[in-house]
């Protein structure tokens, strides 16, 4: 297995919590058995597809496989304390969990739906 704090080791300890086989697992996430027991045991590293789809199965974020622990804590740390505010707000929080699972062209929309009601509230 993967040493702690690897995606490997992330992935068995998340899918142990949940009771899940390595087979239940790569059956909920569309992959085969043993792709889950190699990325488990560190040996290879799964695509970002692949990671997306076991984030979404584990309902997690995909950053809580591939950041390092302590890495969050520490980022938010360096914020200045109106972003960690703005951050923790729940509209905010609502947008974010809406948008991260957004593709390239979706995101793109949204983005620019956002630039033209901005430009359209300063007229």
């Amino acid at each position: 297995m993967g040493h702690e704090g690897s995606l490997g080791y992330k992935l068995k300890h998340l899918r142990e919590e949940y009771g899940l086989t390595q087979a239940q697992l790569a059956n909920l996430a569309g992959v085969t058995a043993g792709l889950i027991g190699q990325i488990e045991q560190g040996k290879v590293q799964p695509s970002l597809k692949t990671l997306e789809k076991l984030s979404e199965v584990m309902g997690v974020s995909p950053c809580y496989f591939i950041m390092e622990p302590g890495a969050v804590d520490q980022m938010v740390s360096l914020m200045n304390p109106e972003l960690r505010e703005l951050l923790i707000h729940p509209n905010v929080q609502s947008v974010l969990g809406l948008v991260c699972n957004l593709n390239e062209k979706e995101l793109q929309f949204v983005l620019n739906f956002i630039q033209m009601f901005k430009r359209a509230e300063l007229s």
